[in-house]
């Protein structure tokens, strides 16, 4: 499919604007390549859509990628590591 400039140019534009909310919510950690692609990936519309086709409700698809992310922080913090030596 060709792409429209106009919506590419809209796509653009929201990931311009969603970039601030991701660095404020993520913290420090927003730095991390890893990281950040990550929580990219599991907020995408495309993820949640692709799990409500799977069968899950919209709220239940939410809070497993809910679930996901903080499972990846919690591992992920030096708290965590300590406790797991």
């Amino acid at each position: 499919m060709p792409a429209i400039p106009a919506l590419r140019r809209r796509e653009r534009r929201f990931w311009e604007q969603i970039e601030p909310l991701y660095s404020a919510a993520l913290g420090p950690p927003a730095r991390n390549r890893r990281v950040r692609g990550v929580v990219v990936g599991l907020t995408s519309p495309g993820t949640l859509d692709a799990l409500r086709q799977a069968g899950l409700s919209s709220t239940e698809a939410a809070s497993a990628v809910g679930d996901l992310l903080a499972g990846m922080v919690d591992k992920r913090s030096p708290r965590s590591r300590a406790e797991r030596a």
